[in-house]
């Protein structure tokens, strides 16, 4: 029998496996950075070549087929397999390490980490870190160190959960001497950053407050902007204390309710290494060094949940 060529159908399987996990052409198009008509015309010609069905179509919503989804097996395996083997050929350059985090977490704790890393090591080496927000994808498999927020990663394999985080409302010096109770935040603009996972509407459920409204809201999709806004005086943000770490140091932003008030505590980042750079040294240091910037706060493990 003879072997079959797969390099025709390479293309159409990487848009398939996107669009199997995410459910949606629309949501594929946007990570592959195409349109939804290229990723319904490539899925289509797919179907056509393999002469089988691979979504069953009722109006919008998108479902697998049976055939569907063994497929969807054999390509994240077999593109997992690839996606390795390049990242083993590409490392021959052993000096260079690549690093995901989120932009406020890179902006806080990775970039320290890595002025602290270059100050002290006598190792030649370079990095590459990309700061965004993805999706709950396998992408971050593409680096040799990956920083990621939110409890969706956690049950990934190859994940290992960082440090329980503390969260309470920080503000600048100023506004913190008109508040005497938790609920006196809602006489003040309330700061969201709208990629976080934790709210103020957590903080006030674990202080027991029910009967809340957001009247005067300040919306965001960055860490970073929520807490320039806080640092001028624009109102009240929920972060972790780690995050803040710098500025409550450098008294740029306070909580007027340590100690008066319960902080919400949750497993938000963890952090994946890339197994066959597992041992590689650099990396084994850098990130004991990230371990050590994210966890030299206390985890506050005492007080309830």
């Amino acid at each position: 029998m003879a072997t079959m060529r797969i390099s025709s159908y390479l293309s159409g399987l990487e848009i398939f496996e996107v669009a199997a996990r995410m459910e949606s052409f629309k949501l594929a198009a946007e990570e592959l950075f195409l349109s939804p008509s290229a990723v319904s015309q490539a899925i289509r010609k797919l179907e056509e070549d393999l002469n089988v069905e691979l979504f069953s179509r009722q109006g919008r919503a998108l479902a697998l087929t049976a055939d569907g989804r063994m497929l969807l097996q054999a390509v994240e395996k077999g593109l997992r397999e690839i996606r390795d083997g390049i990242r083993g050929v590409t490392a021959a350059d052993e000096g260079l390490v690549r690093i995901y985090s989120s932009p406020t977490f890179c902006s806080k704790i990775i970039n320290p980490a890595l002025q602290n890393y270059m100050k002290t090591s006598d190792e030649s080496v370079s990095f590459a870190v990309i700061s965004e927000y993805i999706p709950n994808t396998d992408r971050f498999r593409e680096f040799d160190i990956a920083v990621l927020y939110g409890e969706s990663f956690m049950e990934k394999k190859g994940v290992e959960r960082l440090g329980i985080n503390t969260l309470m409302p920080y503000c600048a010096p100023a506004l913190a001497k008109k508040i005497h109770h938790p609920r006196d935040v809602l006489k003040f603009p309330l700061i969201f950053n709208d990629n976080q996972e934790v709210d103020w509407a957590d903080w006030f459920r674990v202080n027991g407050i029910e009967d809340f409204n957001f009247r005067n809201a300040i919306h965001f999709n960055s860490g970073i902007q929520a807490i320039q806004s806080a640092k001028e005086g624009m109102g009240f943000y929920v972060e972790c204390e780690r995050i803040v770490k710098y500025e409550v140091e450098t008294g740029l932003l306070l909580s007027p309710f340590q100690g008066k008030a319960q902080p919400v505590l949750r497993h938000l980042y963890s952090m994946y290494v890339a197994k066959n750079k597992s041992q590689h040294k650099t990396i084994q240091d850098l990130v004991a060094v990230i371990e050590r910037a994210y966890g030299q706060l206390s985890d506050h493990s005492t007080v309830a949940m």
